[in-house]
């Protein structure tokens, strides 16, 4: 288990799974091994894997308070809002300084539209333990969304101080510079973004919509199709690739794309807008 636990700190994630998937048949009512499978699985972008794992451990020992505050991350990105708030109380009564937990709350918060309760746990984390990234990450983005632009850019900031490899981290930089009217500098983040992780569809859509608006039509179409080719899933993207196609003169594939996009999302913003632009062009 030490040497999964290692790997997983230095992010080999396939080999720390092989290594705790190991760990966990061996000794299959030891609580650690399941919950640093899980912490690990969490690690790998899969939340409901991790959620398997850690409810195993807390099944074996539920004074975990370090195992509650995981589970109630992943339950947030699956979200699991009122699971992933209980969790949190649960770590919180076990540990009151556990700042993860916090940020999972403040991040539950905000999503859920209470900003200010979001922020009041999000400064309590900080408070706690100002080295975590992801603390500053979900702090910017909810000062985007309370329209303190240069709050949320100095938390991006500081979340790319202190995990300068992390792809979010530039990402999270960028959108705060876009709004801010930065473009040059949003799209070299993105740009940095998609090199540490070339699998970041919302990276390469967001540097093809900062493209577009620095009119860079070639680009935004470049970028737009990497990003379709990583997730061809994603209505939004379909839109952004239709809009650079119809500012380029290419009227026959912006149709084809706005169709598509309504195929994937026909209901919702994202469709209405398709449908009006369909129209335009149809005209």
């Amino acid at each position: 288990m030490a040497r999964g636990w290692s790997r997983r700190k230095k992010e080999q994630l396939d080999l720390a799974i092989a290594d705790l998937t190991r760990c966990v048949e061996l000794s299959p009512g030891l609580a650690i091994g399941w919950a640093s499978r899980g912490a690990a699985h969490s690690d790998r972008g899969e939340p409901q894997r991790a959620v398997s794992d850690l409810t195993r451990a807390l099944e074996l020992e539920p004074g975990l308070a370090w195992v509650w505050s995981k589970r109630a991350a992943a339950r947030a990105v699956l979200r699991e809002n009122e699971g992933a708030l209980a969790d949190v109380a649960r770590a919180l009564a076990l540990d009151p300084k556990d700042a993860e937990a916090w940020t999972t709350r403040g991040y539950v918060k905000k999503n859920g539209g209470d900003l200010e309760g979001a922020l009041s746990d999000l400064r309590q984390a900080i408070e706690i333990d100002p080295t975590r990234p992801m603390t500053f990450l979900v702090r910017s983005e909810l000062k985007r969304a309370m329209r303190d632009v240069e709050g949320a850019l100095a938390d991006a900031e500081r979340a790319v101080q202190l995990s300068p490899c992390d792809a979010q981290a530039y990402a999270t930089r960028a959108a705060a510079r876009r709004r801010l009217g930065e473009l040059d500098g949003a799209i070299a983040d993105l740009g940095r973004a998609v090199e540490l992780q070339p699998g970041f569809v919302l990276a390469w859509y967001g540097r093809a919509e900062t493209r577009l608006d620095t009119g860079d039509i070639e680009g935004a179409i470049a970028d737009a199709t990497r990003a379709l080719d990583v997730d061809p899933g994603v209505a939004t993207v379909w839109c952004i690739r239709a809009r650079a196609r119809a500012r380029k003169g290419d009227r026959a594939g912006a149709i084809a794309d706005y169709q598509k996009a309504l195929a994937l999302e026909p209901n919702g913003t994202i469709a209405d807008s398709a449908r009006a632009s369909l129209e335009g062009l149809r005209r």
